[in-house]
């Protein structure tokens, strides 16, 4: 059956729609992005299940971190990096998350906090071929980035800090003085702005240096 409204702008010789296929593990989510699309008659939803066909005729996918992540690489892998532009759509607005996303070459990030306004700029960025970054994670990146770099014996001092190690402890897993160790975790405590060691932990995290998973 041909889309209707395909042919609608065909009919007044408008260029084709925007086409998007989205997903995402929050069907609330999904039914609020497909609501704000439905009413931008630039842009066409396409309806799942998804599949390679119809990522083929998708230019842009709006998904969640993980399945954005991993249809990036699919597109990357299956269609040559021809596939359709990837738009994350996420809570995370900065650390490590946001880093590898944006390393790993996706085209768009958001937040969920978004407005309708940015949503449709966002995809419309995409849709020129021009990526595009919610400010608020501009913003914490460039934060990020703007900090004091730590050192590398001092990046080996926080991954055990995050583990929950003592001084004593950390002095001994990297074979330096007790009070070395002192050194070194309040220099840590210093670049991350923080009074206590949870939350040096914490502010790593956010700011990319380390992931959630070193402090298990």
């Amino acid at each position: 059956m041909p889309d209707v409204r395909k042919s609608h702008f065909w009919e007044r010789g408008m260029k084709s729609p925007i086409t998007v296929y989205v997903t995402h593990t929050d069907p609330l989510l999904v039914a609020g992005i497909v609501a704000t699309f439905s009413q931008n008659e630039e842009i066409l939803v396409l309806q799942p299940p998804i599949s390679r066909e119809c990522l083929r005729h998708a230019k842009i996918v709006v998904a969640d971190y993980r399945n954005g992540l991993a249809l990036h690489q699919l597109t990357k892998t299956d269609f040559g990096g021809h596939g359709p532009a990837v738009l994350i759509i996420s809570y995370a607005r900065g650390g490590s998350k946001v880093r590898a996303a944006l390393e790993a070459g996706v085209h768009g990030y958001i937040l969920q906090d978004c407005t309708p306004q940015e949503l449709i700029h966002s995809v419309r960025q995409l849709a020129r071929g021009l990526r595009y970054v919610a400010p608020a994670v501009a913003a914490e990146m460039v934060t990020s980035l703007s900090q004091s770099t730590l050192t590398t014996r001092e990046l080996d001092t926080l991954h055990l800090l995050a583990q929950g190690y003592s001084n004593k402890t950390i002095a001994t897993r990297l074979n330096i003085a007790l009070n070395t160790a002192k050194v070194h975790v309040k220099a840590l405590m210093l670049k991350l702005d923080s009074t206590t060691r949870t939350q040096a932990v914490v502010t790593a995290i956010h700011r990319g240096l380390i992931t959630e998973n070193s402090s298990s």
